[in-house]
């Protein structure tokens, strides 16, 4: 199975996070742009592009569905990167509700996808838009780039919900970092990887 070397996984993961800046997980919005109703019914949700125009409700957004602050260095190269690597996910079309973002990286002659962030607002969880995201990274960005070898991930080693949502897509953990989060606890991550060479062998 593909590993992902430790030193490197922190160098990736962490060069955007302001970790002087942590917030605590919330399961809702505070009244301010994008935030979710208590309930909501499964309706179509659709993907847009990410850009200067809207980048601050994907703020809003990270700052609600994670515990991590990110820089403003993300923002901005979120808004400069090829915008099939970022997408929003709108609910009933227009209710902003999730979000992924991916970035290329090469590692001894590697190219590798990195999900630096996928999330849902609490609301709008189990109504299929993270499997939705998922689903565009793995079937277009990843098509889009048929030198890509692995697509991986950090996630923390108590979100077992998420361990799980990647689980059914084939990650597996390919190494455990231990002290990655300064402030939170626990304070290790699993690096979860999604190895594609595999996936051509045995199609």
């Amino acid at each position: 199975t593909a590993m992902v070397q430790e030193q490197k996984g922190k160098e990736v993961g962490r060069e955007y996070e302001d970790e002087t800046s942590l917030k605590k997980k919330r399961e809702g919005g505070d009244g301010d742009e994008g935030v979710a109703p208590k309930k909501a019914k499964k309706e179509a949700s659709s993907l847009g592009n990410i850009t200067d125009k809207n980048i601050a409700q994907l703020k809003l957004l990270n700052s609600v569905v994670f515990p991590v602050r990110y820089k403003e260095s993300f923002y901005r190269d979120v808004v400069a990167a090829d915008p099939v690597l970022t997408k929003l996910a709108f609910y009933n079309r227009d209710i902003l509700a999730g979000a992924v973002c991916c970035k290329e990286v090469v590692e001894d002659g590697v190219t590798k996808l990195y999900i630096m962030t996928l999330g849902v607002l609490a609301a709008y969880r189990n109504l299929g838009i993270g499997r939705q995201l998922l689903e565009y990274v793995l079937e277009t960005v990843v098509k889009a780039r048929p030198n890509c070898k692995q697509v991986y991930l950090h996630v923390q080693v108590n979100n077992d919900t998420a361990l799980n949502f990647y689980a059914k897509f084939g990650f597996k953990v390919g190494a455990t970092l231990e002290g990655y989060y300064k402030r939170l606890e626990p304070s290790s991550c699993h690096v979860l990887v999604k190895d594609l060479t595999e996936e051509t062998v045995e199609s």
